[in-house]
């Protein structure tokens, strides 16, 4: 029987990983979002504005790739808080 391990990959809460992490939106396609990475007290915060407007329609946050020690995994679990 295999046995089920959950650990996190990264813990925003952790503002170490803070500087790897920068916003991409649709404005690299002419598009008028507007997103931003903040760092809190509570830890890395993503926000912003997501418009229909000009064919746009995305804002996400990216960091550049590394080695997350992932082999063997078969599942990810994403746990998120939005505003509402």
């Amino acid at each position: 029987m295999n046995a089920t391990v959950l650990r996190p990959v990264l813990d925003f809460r952790d503002l170490a990983h803070a500087p790897a992490w920068s916003a991409v939106d649709d404005r690299v396609m002419g598009g008028v979002s507007a997103s931003r990475v903040e760092m809190t007290p509570e830890g890395l915060v993503f926000c912003g504005v997501v418009s229909l407007a000009h064919n746009g329609g995305f804002a996400s946050i990216r960091a550049q790739p590394r080695e997350y020690g992932l082999a063997g995994a078969t599942a990810f679990i994403l746990r998120v808080q939005g505003d509402g």
